[in-house]
């Protein structure tokens, strides 16, 4: 529970509340937890994954490619 919280510290995930201010996780959250540990059991820092979750997620809008190439190279 405290790896959770702390993706949501680093903004590598949202969660909805519930109105008892529960987190509720749809199955893309389940899936990017999961997609998360995944890289932290590469190595990536939490840094270097939010990077690669922004170029997966569509975030570098104009520059995505180049961006996300220079990215997976320093990788």
């Amino acid at each position: 529970m405290r790896s959770i919280r702390h993706y949501e510290a680093t903004q590598l995930l949202t969660a909805s509340r519930l109105k008892n201010g529960y987190r509720e996780f749809d199955e893309a959250a389940i899936e990017r937890i999961k997609t998360i540990k995944a890289y932290l059991n590469l190595g990536l820092t939490t840094k270097q994954i939010e990077e690669t979750l922004k170029c997966t997620d569509g975030y570098y809008e104009d520059d995505a490619e180049q961006v996300c190439r220079q990215m997976k190279d320093s990788l």
